[in-house]
């Protein structure tokens, strides 16, 4: 995992990630006209934090990918 100093430079981006992820969260509830989306935007932050960081190592390409 890299140190915070040398993730800082790429913020920028998760912050910009993270207001995509905000918005398909909002367009989806709102589509569906189900729930209240303050549970799942919650999670927002953190999810991307430890994906992005190096934190949770997890490819999306193959999620069954064992890491060790």
């Amino acid at each position: 995992m890299k140190r915070p100093s040398e993730l800082e430079k790429d913020f920028k981006f998760w912050e910009i990630t993270k207001d995509l992820i905000d918005q398909c969260i909002d367009i989806t509830l709102n589509l569906s006209q189900s729930g209240h989306p303050g549970g799942s935007r919650s999670k927002v932050h953190g999810m991307l934090i430890t994906l992005l960081s190096g934190a949770m190592r997890w490819d999306i390409r193959d999620p069954t990918k064992a890491f060790r």
